[in-house]
């Protein structure tokens, strides 16, 4: 896990904070998930307990904000893997625009990679073998598998274990597609997130990993 943290530090430590009004994605209108990220100067200055709360700020990020701070929602989510913060499962899923069957909406979330240099993607894969890594260890500080924070790391860990192979797919999209995604926006993903028309896709994705989270405290409590 260190060693993917020293990996999203280094590739990502350059990576310039767009001014505010470059910060909201251009096809997103409103930036009520956003506005607690003003008066943030540095991705490294970005405190655990914003991550925690503005976790669907990530969908409505531009490409230039994504990059800037992903580092410190992939910094919160390795270290709070076994938590109930829906932020963790929100970070793990942007990354992975593959596990949303609507078109429009993978094509809008690839569009947040178009900044992206190698040494980032690099560090993304890092990112990822490291939740998988955790949730295969077998160390006393691991939490036990029957608790609700061993089964909430397992659940992760598989998950990244099938999102490693197919993360950040489609960085390398066509002008055409990118266009495209350019063209659906966060009023797209509202319509797509199972009929909710008022709620963000992301909202509605990270509430359900929550809700999953609560029942396993129920299951195994």
């Amino acid at each position: 896990m260190h060693s993917a943290l020293a990996q999203i530090d280094a590739a990502f430590g350059d990576a310039p904070r767009p001014p505010d009004e470059e910060l909201l994605h251009e096809r997103c209108m409103d930036d009520n998930d956003i506005v607690r990220l003003y008066p943030i100067p540095n991705w490294r200055e970005l405190p655990d307990e914003l991550v925690e709360s503005e976790y669907a700020a990530l969908s409505f990020l531009s490409p230039d904000g994504f990059r800037h701070f992903i580092p410190a929602y992939m910094g919160f989510t390795l270290r709070r893997l076994d938590s109930g913060a829906a932020a963790v499962d929100s970070t793990i899923w942007s990354l992975a625009p593959v596990y949303y069957e609507d078109a429009a909406i993978q094509d809008f979330t690839v569009s947040k990679f178009a900044s992206f240099t190698d040494d980032q993607r690099a560090a993304v894969m890092a990112f990822l073998d490291a939740v998988i890594e955790a949730g295969d260890a077998t160390s006393p500080s691991r939490p036990p598998r029957r608790s609700a924070g061993g089964v909430l790391l397992d659940r992760r860990a598989q998950a990244a274990r099938r999102l490693r192979r197919r993360a950040l797919e489609g960085p390398h999209v066509t002008l055409e597609q990118r266009d495209r995604a350019h063209g659906r926006g966060c009023n797209d993903r509202r319509r797509a997130a199972a009929g909710r028309h008022d709620r963000d896709l992301a909202d509605h994705v990270a509430r359900t990993h929550l809700s999953d989270g609560r029942a396993v405290d129920r299951d195994v409590g």
